[in-house]
């Protein structure tokens, strides 16, 4: 059976405990990123959510004031004839 001497122990612990700390050094680093999109992601839904709603409020708002407002065009007035 080899025996390490100790200080050749403790190196080699020392070493694994650094690999092991870069690994998770560049995991946390990974998450910290996919946090990041995750967020941005959120936003854009949010936003388009937002949008879409403004959008649909003005039409009601607007389909209001218009609603009583005759007419300037019939039908008729907007077909095309072709010959």
């Amino acid at each position: 059976m080899r025996h390490f001497p100790i200080f050749r122990a403790k190196r080699y612990l020392s070493f694994i405990a650094n690999i092991e700390d870069m690994d998770i050094e560049a995991e946390v680093v990974e998450m910290k990123q996919m946090l990041v999109d995750i967020s941005r992601k959120i936003d854009d839904v949010l936003d388009e959510s937002m949008t879409a709603t403004l959008m649909k409020l003005s039409e009601e708002s607007i389909s209001e004031l218009y609603e009583d407002e005759p007419d300037l065009y019939s039908v008729a007035d907007l077909k095309v004839r072709y010959k």
